[in-house]
C-alpha cells in the first residue's frame, strides 16, 4: 500500500504521525521526546569492557546502561575477519551512532561507522562511491541516475541516493549533500575537544525521520495541526513544502480523521479478520507469538476455511506488525493446512505484504511443527511497550500507562476548551496519572496551562478505574471562586 497522506498531531508532551494509504492507517510514530539517545544520534564514548568471547565491547555513552558495539560494527568496511581486540581496546575513545534504542535491560546497540540521513541522500563518511536504493533504480532512467551521481562529492565519503531524489532538483540534491558533509565536519571538530561521554549530534525527531523515510512521490498532503511544527517541516523538507497544509477544523486532527480509535485498537492483543477469523498477538521478552484462529469463519470444508483465514491473516498481521512496530523473532501459528501448495500461497502472500515495510524482514517459512518464523529488524521498544505498562490486577496483561493516560487527558482538556473557551477545567484521574503530571510530565502540564491561559485543577481519585479519567468544568471557578 502506498502512502498518500501523512497527518501530524502535536500536543503537550507528544508528537504523533499517522501514515495513510487511501484513508487506512498503515504506520504510526509516537514521540515523547526525553533525554535518552535514540536511533541516529551520534556520541563520543569510552570503551569500558571488551568481550573477546563474543567479539563485542561495551561503551559508556552517558546512558544508564552501556552501549553494545559488535565486531561487525567496528571493523573497517574494507576489512574482513579479525577479532574485536584488533580494532578497539578498553579505555579507548570511540565515535559511535545509535542503531537500536535501549530496551528493558539491554543498552543501545551502536555502530562505529556513523551515517547522516538526508531527505534525498544518506552520507556514509567511512565508505566510498555512490549507490542507488533499489526503489530509486526502479523509478528513474540512466541519464537521471548519472546526473545525480555527478552531483555528489564522492571524494568526501560514500553516498546512497534515496527514492525521494526521483522528483528533486539536482541542485537541491547537491545542496543537501553539501549540508551533510558540513554536518559531519562539525561533528568531527567537536569530537576533538569533547570529553566522553558526550552527545555530538541529534538525529531528526522520530516523526520527522519517519516522514523522511516514507514520504514518496505518491504523497499528496502532509497535514499538521501545529504552526511551529509546520514551519520546521517546511524548513527541513523543502521538497515537500508545497504539500504541507494546516489543520484548522473544530475537531482535533486524529479524531477528525478517525485515527484516535485505531490507535487505541493497537494496544489490544486480539484483531478480528473480515471473514470471521481472528489473530491474537502476544509479546514476550524472547519473541512475538501470533496465533491465527478460525473463529466464526466457514468456507464449506476444513481445508478451504483454513486457507481463506490464513490468507486474510497473512495480509492483516503484516500490517499489524508494522503498525505496532513489532520486531525481533516472530512466530506465527497459522491454522493447520494439509495441502503443501496452500502453505506456499500463504507464504507468498506474507512475503508480498512485508515488501511495504521499510526494514529488513527475513521469512524462514514453515517449520516441521507447522509454525512460520520470521525476523524483523528491531530499532527500539514496540508501540505497545511505549504506550502501556503491566496491569497490576490482570495477571500478565497490559493497560495504558499512567503517562499515556495523562497525555490523553491533556489532549481532551484542550479539545473541550476549544468547544467551551474561557472555561476553568478540572481533571480527575487515578493517583498515578496525577503523580505523572506533577513529576516527569510537568512540562506537558505547563504547556497545556499556557495554551488554556489558566491553571488546570488536578484531582487524584482513588475510586476511579486505572484506565479512566474525567474532564469537567471547575464549578468553583465558574462560580467565581479562587
Amino acid at each position: 500500500m502506498t502512502i498518500d497522506e501523512i497527518v501530524v498531531n502535536v500536543s503537550p508532551g507528544e508528537i504523533r504521525a499517522g501514515f495513510l494509504a487511501s484513508g487506512d492507517l498503515i504506520r504510526l510514530v509516537v514521540d515523547r521526546g526525553g533525554q535518552n539517545l535514540r536511533v541516529g544520534d551520534i556520541a563520543v564514548g569510552r570503551v569500558t569492557k571488551v568481550l573477546p568471547a563474543i567479539d563485542a565491547a561495551f561503551v559508556n555513552i552517558g546512558e544508564s546502561r552501556a552501549g553494545f558495539l559488535g565486531l561487525a560494527e567496528v571493523r573497517p568496511v574494507d576489512r574482513s575477519g579479525g577479532r574485536i581486540g584488533d580494532f578497539i581496546g578498553e579505555g579507548d575513545r570511540v565515535l559511535v551512532q545509535v542503531i537500536r534504542e535501549a530496551e528493558g535491560e539491554k543498552g543501545p546497540k551502536l555502530t562505529a561507522r556513523p551515517s547522516l540521513l538526508g531527505f534525498c541522500t544518506v552520507f556514509l563518511p567511512h565508505e566510498s562511491g555512490c549507490r542507488m536504493s533499489r526503489r530509486f533504480k526502479k523509478l528513474i532512467d540512466a541519464d537521471r541516475e548519472n546526473a545525480l551521481r555527478s552531483a555528489l562529492p564522492t571524494d568526501t565519503g560514500g553516498w546512497i541516493v534515496r527514492s525521494a531524489a526521483t522528483e528533486a532538483d539536482v541542485q537541491a540534491v547537491t545542496r543537501e549533500a553539501d549540508e551533510l558533509v558540513s554536518q559531519w565536519q562539525d561533528i568531527k571538530d567537536r569530537e576533538a575537544s569533547a570529553k566522553p561521554p558526550a552527545i555530538l549530534h541529534r538525529a531528526p525527531e522520530p516523526a520527522t525521520k519517519a516522514i523522511i523515510d516514507f514520504a514518496g512521490s505518491a504523497l499528496t498532503r502532509l497535514v499538521v495541526d501545529d504552526a511551529k511544527m509546520a514551519a520546521v517541516l517546511r524548513a527541513q523538507l523543502p521538497v515537500l513544502a508545497d504539500r504541507i497544509v494546516m489543520h484548522n477544523g473544530p475537531a482535533p486532527l486524529f479524531l477528525a480523521r478517525g485515527i484516535e480509535d485505531r490507535v487505541d485498537a493497537l494496544i489490544v492483543p486480539e484483531v478480528a479478520l473480515p471473514g470471521g477469523g481472528r489473530i491474537t498477538i502476544s509479546e514476550t521478552q524472547a519473541l512475538v507469538a501470533i496465533d491465527v484462529d478460525v473463529g466464526a469463519a466457514d468456507h464449506g470444508n476444513r481445508e478451504r476455511t483454513a486457507l481463506a483465514v490464513n490468507m486474510e491473516a497473512a495480509e492483516i498481521l503484516s500490517r499489524q506488525v508494522i503498525l505496532r512496530d513489532l520486531a525481533g523473532h516472530v512466530v506465527i501459528d497459522f491454522v493447520p493446512m494439509r495441502n503443501r501448495d496452500n502453505g506456499d500461497k500463504v507464504l507468498s502472500t506474507l512475503r508480498r505484504a512485508f515488501k511495504a515495510d521499510g526494514r529488513p524482514v527475513q521469512i524462514a517459512g514453515f517449520t516441521r511443527l507447522g509454525m512460520v518464523e520470521l525476523t524483523r529488524q528491531r530499532l527500539g521498544p514496540s508501540l505497545t511497550r511505549r504506550l502501556t505498562e503491566p496491569c497490576p490486577t490482570c495477571h500478565g496483561g497490559r493497560v495504558k500507562s499512567s503517562a499515556t493516560l495523562a497525555l490523553d487527558a491533556l489532549r481532551t482538556v484542550l479539545a473541550e476548551d476549544r468547544a467551551q473557551p474561557g472555561t476553568w477545567w478540572t481533571l480527575r484521574a487515578p493517583g498515578a496519572v496525577i503523580a505523572a503530571l506533577r513529576d516527569r510530565l510537568t512540562p506537558a502540564l505547563l504547556e497545556t496551562e499556557t495554551r488554556l491561559g489558566r491553571r488546570l485543577r488536578l484531582v487524584a481519585d482513588a475510586t476511579m478505574a486505572l484506565d479512566r479519567y474525567a474532564v469537567a468544568p471547575d464549578l468553583n471557578k465558574e462560580d467565581g471562586g479562587t
